[in-house]
């Protein structure tokens, strides 16, 4: 996965609008890719590096969601 090399959630770089995730094969109707989806969406009022944190169910391109996250860290709208 793309992270932030400054900001630190956890010891692990946060993920912020536009960095890809880690690439994958994705297996939908008719279709199998290989992709690294961008987070697309992203905290309007919490920033690193200028750009939004993503968060839990913040959505990636594609119409994929981010799953998972720092259990004890949350970001606002």
């Amino acid at each position: 996965d793309e992270a932030s090399e400054t900001v630190f959630v956890g010891g692990i770089g946060v993920h912020t609008e536009s960095l890809a995730c880690t690439s994958h094969t994705y297996t939908g109707t008719g279709c199998s890719i290989s992709h690294a989806p961008v987070i697309s969406t992203g905290s309007s009022t919490v920033k690193a590096n200028s750009l939004g944190v993503a968060r839990v169910g913040d959505a990636y391109e594609a119409g994929e969601t981010v799953s998972s996250g720092h259990t004890s860290t949350f970001a606002g709208d």
